[in-house]
């Protein structure tokens, strides 16, 4: 079995969400995205205390706390302050202060807030993005609710504490600004200085000495202004007393050295060393001489502060508001001071006051909405993040920069507010140079929404500060561009690059002057549709290579020189590169809410032009419900991850863009390097990986995933070498030595394997598919030391000594397999595998609530009478209301249940009841009569409206699914339950995958013509090669009556030149290689192909196409052979027996005795998340006579077993000449040992065998003594460990007689087979193919089914062994049975053995196990049977296959 490869994320889930074929394991393992190595943009900062993030910052200046983002004080600040301070916002706070005196209490320094909490809610502020990053597992993280957990990060590391900060040691005040530089110090003229005089302003100043004297110091923000009084030299005598005594008074003497040198020497030294001794002192000198010197006091307060000084930073802040009430930087330190003290309410009163003078005042913004969405543990009163205060700040700042009018003064919490604007243009007051810090602002406001959640809100927040720097405000509103006409504009320029379409075709030629956004804005809703029809109903998906998205910039904004227009024609660099780089994270942001299913958001009704653009065409008008570009998908996160990259190129872009583009199956024709080339979506993620390679050579998550890739490509030393390049950059990324631990595995090296998945393992614990992995390795190679267990105390297990005790004397001292109880069974579990199966429980458990509220959102009972075309009568109507209604009112009891897979469950219903429908509206009864070929379904015109595709809701996202998987659940002590739950998550993420992927056409697929009068079959499978699958049913689809059935073969995979696909391709009448195609091409050429019944013989193995099932492009759907399981959901039937899948295991078996048990249920088919743990089949069964299991032994192996020389000799004749090659065999086999050796075999893959089992088969070596247990090298690395264990469990008298050999090729296999005399089976997971090895060669076979009495897989054997005649002498009822049946057949009745071989020889030849074309015809009344139910609506309950013969029986 192959691994799949792993990466970094979770959950997450995350995602992608297309499981193409390149990522599908390989055999007998699943099939899903894998979780991808998703690397953060690495322009985002670390995030901030509790959680809240921002990005970018001006570089220059000092900040408040230098874990926040960087602020400064200068020239530009001022400029802008003073301009709100002679604006009419600054007078209206002044007329309000002057007229209302008894309000300005508000801003006394003396005051303390006590600010109203909003609602709180638990958790943490998502940082940005939660964009595609997943917090790297080697933090421990709290734990959100499930909801939000996408959106949350690791907290950052905890800053170096000093006693008196609390936390605030690295915290800095904000300093002055930078003084005028010298050598040349300037003063003031005349009158500048005196008490009350007019402000000096740039234009008075002029060049003369300037000297240190108690004078002021005219510079705008500080001196001038409103200050000018403050700092003149008559002011000294008469303002507020110094913080210290002044010196003795001197003669006046001119100083050598200007103010301005010293004060920018002081504040060099604070910028470099805020704690340097010398600085303080310095400081307050300064002060003394010049008390009413704002800049001196302002840092005097920073470096008091450093210092540990609270008190004297305090006061300095407060004599600065007593000289300038309005001196918000004195706020913003003063509350900051406050809250090092743990003054919170008075430390967000000042921030408050602060922001109310100054909106624009974005680092008390920052430090307000930090403590707004942090918890606050230093506080006297602890209390969790507000963040509905936080929406409150922010959707008042957000207003007061947007509005016309905004609400004067700030209104404190609960006040009502105007309604949030959204930002789809730049404020029209603050300079293009702050883009960043309103970047900012509104990707925080985003964000908070998330939290409460209102993912809408958040999601139109950040769709408009993206619009805001397309759109100048002085741009008319109807020719603004949103971020919808910018994604319609790359979906162009990647059309007209792959070929697919010219400007002219898609009605842009015209007005060629204009630049591209405005043409596909003037186009609008048209173009939009235009492009829809291209994609199949979703915007097409396109490909652009890295050096065409380069050029992406100059194409939307070629006016601007490839700037965003609101930056203005020549932005500084590093205003361009902050602003670049926060808006690439609010896209990232966009990005993973659209891959989570949450649709693109589009703008309200209000910012609608006259003319329809793509960004305002509304769900009315399109009908869509997801604002017009369709649903979100690739096809929309595609151009927001070009513009990302195109704005701000970074490593970690290109790794998620490889991500996503790998996923995609089309190919198109581009140019690169100079020559035209046919690409698909894996051969363009490799050039993204290797772009973001050139930007950094070091970037382990591209490593790892090109590594990925390659393996995917069958390229596996080459993803080997990657893997190791990643481990080089990072040695302990879990991810990277996980996949290396995989692809060694896969070349068959699982000893070299087992150290790299350890290495992940201690790295990181808590990444459950390293666990996973380790468990699966270790296995393998029976390495069972540490392996644990589950169960009440006395279930034997193995310890970390290798010794096998009951679980309460087991010794496990590794920290990192700790010991558990299960919360919900009240079992102990420990070692590897008792944590792998607690991890399982809890992913299963958290996995419930992915969609929570998605059934609650209500419109089901809407949606399901328009799939059905109506009611049928008011009960029906009833019925379908009381399962909503009582679903709820369950969901609530319970703690809420599975919302999510019930709304992808009652789609598929919807799906198959539409294609029903359309069927009866056609055919009417449906009875086919005919004799030639049908025409195909008409698809009338309007077959979208009557027979709509049922869709899922926009906000579904990507189901979760456990780590363990589906084929895990074999040999994992799995609870049935869980097991079945496995299978079903996977099952909802394989639908949510099919049904969300372009190019499925708006109706459900079109049923077939009636049977005219052949029932077209269809088997669909990668293993129509030399595979155990082909070896098994090579003769099958030869076998089928041409007359009543019309067999088509469709193959996943290329062929290997082999006989078995030659024979296949040959019998096969209608043989179709399929494996180049999409899923949606090969969903389309079913349906071309009118096929009514698809048998899936693949399962959850590898190469399976599951998503093309998904789709229902035929009427019936089936699983045979592939997987021995249930496939968990979109599978109408599973062929089986009754002895491998007991009706009473099976849900549609229960339903028919009790239909509709729970209101979940949906007509026949039980909710598979429900609590029974008794049952395992979510699909009805199609129930085969003697056995499901097909085999061609009869005709493709009897060379193996036999002579053709041998024909016409009689029975007796014949045995002897057998018993003659048997002992032969087993002399060749085992040179010197004796004959009357009595040899126990077991050939199975030794993932197989389990301690318990061993342990078994060593107690019957012991009661056996003239024995030897022959094993396979199967791997050859198993041998060791089974040798030791053999020793320490058995002793070396036993240890001494298990015989290994290698592997065989089938035919030799099968012969040699012969020389065993009694093959004992496995329980976990039995024997299959090869019990048919065996039997076909009368070896007898020993199997007990009831271990596990539901899983089919280890009940096979039983199916098997019945199916010869002999199955009582085959199978037992009890592990002490098994082991006194197989030392009663070695000893004392091996008589009966013989007879047994006998009877097993005479009547191969007619057993109906190796009767092949008698399957096939019990098979095909299966098949009539369940189309006749299918045209009839009556599909409720499974089919019993009947037969009137019997079998013939030996002696």
């Amino acid at each position: 079995m192959a691994s799949p490869s792993l990466s970094h994320s979770q959950v997450i889930d995350f995602w992608p969400s297309t499981p193409p074929q390149h990522q599908q394991h390989l055999y007998q393992s699943s099939l899903f995205p894998r979780p991808m190595s998703i690397s953060p943009p690495e322009h985002s900062p670390p995030p901030r205390p509790g959680g809240l993030r921002r990005v970018g910052g001006r570089a220059a200046g000092l900040a408040v706390d230098s874990r926040w983002a960087p602020a400064s004080v200068g020239a530009e600040e001022d400029a802008e302050r003073e301009r709100r301070r002679k604006g009419a916002l600054a007078a209206e706070l002044m007329l309000h202060h002057n007229q209302h005196p008894q309000h300005h209490e508000h801003i006394h320094p003396g005051y303390q807030h006590r600010v109203p909490l909003g609602t709180t809610v638990p958790g943490q502020l998502p940082p940005p993005p939660p964009h595609l990053h997943h917090p790297h597992p080697h933090h421990p993280l709290p734990h959100p609710p499930p909801h939000l957990q996408q959106h949350f990060s690791p907290p950052p590391p905890t800053p170096p504490h000093h006693p008196h900060f609390q936390q605030q040691a690295q915290s800095k005040l904000i300093p002055p600004p930078p003084p005028l530089p010298p050598p040349q110090a300037f003063n003031l003229r005349s009158g500048g200085g005196g008490g009350g005089g007019a402000p000096s302003s740039p234009g008075h100043l002029s060049p003369s000495p300037y000297h240190v004297r108690p004078q002021g110091w005219g510079w705008p923000g500080a001196g001038g202004g409103p200050w000018a009084s403050q700092l003149s030299p008559l002011h000294y005598g008469a303002g507020p007393a110094p913080l210290h005594p002044p010196p003795p008074p001197q003669p006046p003497q001119p100083q050598s050295i200007p103010l301005p040198v010293v004060l920018a020497q002081a504040q060099q030294l604070y910028t470099t060393s805020p704690t340097h001794p010398t600085l303080l002192p310095l400081l307050r000198t300064l002060h003394t001489l010049h008390p009413a010197h704002l800049p001196v006091l302002l840092l005097l307060s920073c470096a008091a502060f450093s210092a540990g000084e609270l008190g004297e930073s305090e006061q300095a802040s407060r004599r600065i508001l007593v000289i300038d009430p309005e001196y918000v930087e004195a706020m913003s330190n003063l509350a900051t001071v406050y809250r090092a003290q743990g003054r919170l309410e008075e430390a967000e009163g000042w921030w408050w006051k602060a922001i109310s003078k100054r909106p624009t005042y974005f680092d008390a913004i920052d430090n307000l909405l930090g403590v707004l969405c942090s918890p606050s543990p230093s506080s006297t009163k602890p209390h969790p993040p507000r963040y509905a205060a936080a929406q409150h700040l922010s959707t008042y700042l957000l207003s007061a920069l947007l509005l016309p009018s905004p609400p004067t003064p700030l209104p404190r919490p609960p006040s009502t507010l105007p309604a949030l604007p959204r930002p789809s243009y730049f404020p029209p007051h603050l300079p293009p140079a702050h883009a960043h810090r309103f970047l900012n602002l509104s990707y925080t406001a985003g964000n908070v929404r998330l939290v409460l959640p209102d993912v809408r809100g958040a999601a139109s927040i950040h769709a408009g500060a993206i619009e805001a720097l397309l759109n100048p405000s002085e741009r008319p509103a109807s020719e603004r561009v949103g971020l919808g006409d910018v994604v319609c504009a790359i979906v162009v320029v990647g059309l007209v690059a792959e070929g697919r379409a010219s400007m002219d075709s898609l009605g842009l030629a015209g007005g060629t002057a204009l630049p591209l956004l405005e043409r596909v804005r003037a186009a609008g809703g048209a173009l939009v549709r235009r492009l829809r029809e291209i994609g199949g109903g979703v915007l097409p998906p396109v490909y652009l290579l890295p050096e065409q998205v380069s050029h992406l910039p100059s194409v939307l904004f070629p006016h601007s020189a490839g700037v965003p227009p609101a930056l203005g024609p020549s932005p500084a660099p590093a205003d361009l590169s902050n602003t670049s780089q926060v808006l690439s994270t609010i896209l990232f942001t966009l990005i993973k809410l659209v891959a989570d299913g949450h649709p693109f958001p589009s703008p309200p009704p209000a910012s609608s032009s006259s003319t329809t653009s793509p960004s305002t065409t509304t769900a009315a008008e399109d009908g869509t419900g997801d604002g017009g570009l369709g649903p979100s998908g690739p096809s929309i996160q595609l151009p927001l991850y070009y513009l990302a990259l195109a704005l701000a190129p970074a490593p970690s872009t290109c790794n998620n863009l490889g991500i996503l583009l790998s996923t995609l199956p089309h190919a198109a024709e581009l140019e690169h390097e100079g020559r035209k080339a046919v690409l698909n979506g894996q051969a363009v993620a490799l050039l993204f990986y290797w772009h973001g390679l050139r930007l950094d050579q070091n970037h382990a998550h591209i490593w790892t995933n090109l590594g990925s890739l390659l393996k995917d490509r069958g390229a596996i030393q080459e993803a080997i070498k990657m893997y190791h390049r990643a481990i080089a950059a990072k040695p302990d990324f879990d991810v990277a030595l996980a996949n290396l631990a995989n692809a060694i595995k896969d070349t068959g090296r699982t000893s070299e394997a087992i150290p790299y998945y350890t290495r992940a393992f201690l790295a990181n614990p808590e990444f459950p598919e390293s666990l996973s992995g380790l468990a699966n390795a270790l296995g393998a190679v029976c390495d069972w030391r540490g392996r644990g267990g589950c169960g009440l105390p006395d279930t034997p297990v193995v310890d970390e000594r290798g010794a096998l005790v009951p679980l309460a004397f087991a010794q496990f001292n590794t920290p990192a397999l700790p010991r558990e109880v299960s919360s919900r069974t009240g079992e102990a579990r420990m070692g590897w595998l008792g944590r792998l199966v607690g991890v399982t429980e809890r992913q299963l458990e958290e996995g419930a609530g992915f969609a929570r509220g998605v059934v609650r959102g209500g419109g089901w009972v809407g949606v399901v009478q328009a799939a059905l075309g109506g009611w049928a009568d008011e009960e029906e109507r009833g019925k379908w209301e009381g399962r909503v209604r009582a679903w709820l009112e369950e969901g609530e009891k319970d703690g809420g249940r599975n919302e999510g897979g019930w709304a992808v469950r009652v789609v598929e219903y919807l799906m198959r009841r539409v294609q029903w429908r359309w069927f009866r509206d056609v055919y009417g009864e449906g009875k086919g009569t005919g004799t030639g070929t049908p025409d195909a379904t008409p698809v009338p015109p309007d077959a979208a409206a009557r027979y709509k595709r049922p869709t899922l809701p926009a906000a579904l996202p990507i189901p979760p699914v456990p780590s363990v998987l589906p084929f895990h659940t074999f040999t994992y002590p799995l609870s049935p339950r869980d097991a079945r739950l496995i299978c079903h998550r996977n099952a909802l993420r394989i639908a949510h995958t099919a049904l969300t992927q372009p190019g499925l056409p708006a109706h459900v697929y079109p049923p077939p013509p009636p049977p005219s009068p052949r029932i077209n079959v269809a088997y669909l499978s990668s293993d129509f090669v030399n595979h155990p699958m082909a070896h098994l049913t090579q003769s099958l689809f030869g076998f089928h009556d041409r007359a009543r059935f019309n067999i088509f073969c469709y193959a996943l995979s290329p062929s290997d030149g082999s006989t078995h696909r030659a024979q296949i391709e040959r019998e096969a009448e209608h043989f179709v290689d399929v494996s180049a195609c999409g899923s949606v091409q090969i969903a389309e050429q079913i349906v071309a192909d009118q096929i009514h019944i698809l048998i899936n013989l693949n399962g959850f193995t590898k190469g399976a196409r599951n998503e093309v099932f998904a789709t229902r492009p035929a009427p019936v759907i089936m699983q045979w052979m592939g997987f021995a399981g249930t496939m968990g959901g979109f599978t109408d039937y599973l062929i089986s027996d009754i002895i491998a899948s007991p009706p009473h295991t099976v849900g549609a078996e229960r339903a028919r005795l009790a239909p509709d048990a729970r209101p979940t249920d949906l007509d026949g088919a039980p909710d598979p998340e429900g609590p029974e743990a008794d049952w395992s089949y979510t699909e009805k069964m199609l129930y085969l006579p003697h056995t499901y299991f097909i085999n061609d032994h009869r005709q493709g192996y009897r060379q193996a077993v036999g002579d053709p020389a041998d024909r016409g000799l009689s029975a007796d004749q014949l045995l002897q000449i057998e018993e003659g090659r048997r002992r032969s065999m087993r002399r060749e086999i085992f040179p010197g040992l004796p004959d009357d050796t009595f040899i126990f075999a077991n050939f199975n893959q030794l993932y197989k065998v389990d301690p318990s089992v061993f342990a078994l088969w060593l107690r019957i070596l012991a009661e056996v003594p003239n024995s030897i247990l022959w094993l396979l090298r199967f791997p050859a690395a198993g041998e060791e460990h089974l040798l030791r264990f053999a020793r320490e469990w058995g002793g070396e008298s036993v240890a001494s007689r298990l015989r290994f050999t290698d592997v065989a090729k089938k035919e030799a296999h099968i012969a040699r087979a012969r020389a065993a005399d009694l093959v004992l089976d496995t329980m976990e997971c039995n024997a299959h193919t090869i019990a048919c090895d065996i039997l076909w060669g009368a070896t007898p076979f020993l199997t007990y089914p009831g271990k596990h009495p539901l899983r089919m897989c280890s009940r096979v054997g039983a199916s098997i062994a019945h199916a010869t005649g002999f199955g009582p002498a085959m199978v037992v009822d009890s592990e002490e049975a098994y082991v006194a049946r197989a030392v009663h057949l070695a000893t004392m009745g091996r008589g009966e053995l013989v007879r047994l071989r006998r009877n097993l020889w005479e009547t191969r030849e007619t057993s109906a196990l190796f009767d092949t074309p008698r399957l096939v015809r019990n098979l095909e009344r299966g098949f009539e049977e369940a189309w006749r139910r299918w045209e009839e609506g009556a599909e409720v309950g499974s089919i019993y296959v009947r037969e009137e013969e019997v079998t013939r029986r030996g002696r």
